[in-house]
């Protein structure tokens, strides 16, 4: 899977009346200011484009705080990685798999730069304990 980033992230910090009732972690809340867009290929050559729409509001990787030295909560590499995973995990549940989703995270992570073993472990954590709305369904 490899991504191409069509749109550039552009977030402020949420307004007042923003609906974030769908963040349940305490990290630091960001509302997207502009669509962000990807596109997404695959080596089956699907290509798809995704776009997570304005006024989404994420809260960054969800990293524990015991590793916040080492991964902030607004981690670089993860940032745009988690804006696209936040948003497939609360609206996309119905479109895409949770394993399509991780492994988005991932490739977004590593088109960002992030080192192939970083990536690879936030993407374990994801696997193991993210839930989504496939927890609903």
């Amino acid at each position: 899977m490899q991504v191409k980033f069509i749109t550039d992230l552009v977030t402020i910090r949420p307004g007042e009346g923003a609906d974030i009732s769908h963040i349940t972690t305490k990290g630091p809340k960001r509302q997207l200011f502009q669509d962000f867009s990807v596109e997404v290929s695959e080596e089956s050559g699907k290509v798809t484009t995704i776009t997570v729409p304005k006024g989404f509001v994420f809260d960054g990787a969800s990293i524990p705080r015991l590793l916040w030295l080492l991964f902030p909560p607004g981690y670089g590499p993860a940032h745009r990685a988690a804006a696209i995973h936040d948003y497939l995990y609360n609206y996309g549940y119905t479109h895409y798999s949770k394993r399509y989703a991780d492994d988005l995270f991932r490739a977004t992570m590593l088109a960002d730069g992030a080192n192939p073993f970083i990536a690879w472990a936030f993407w374990r954590a994801v696997r193991l304990g993210g839930k989504g709305g496939w927890a609903r369904v």
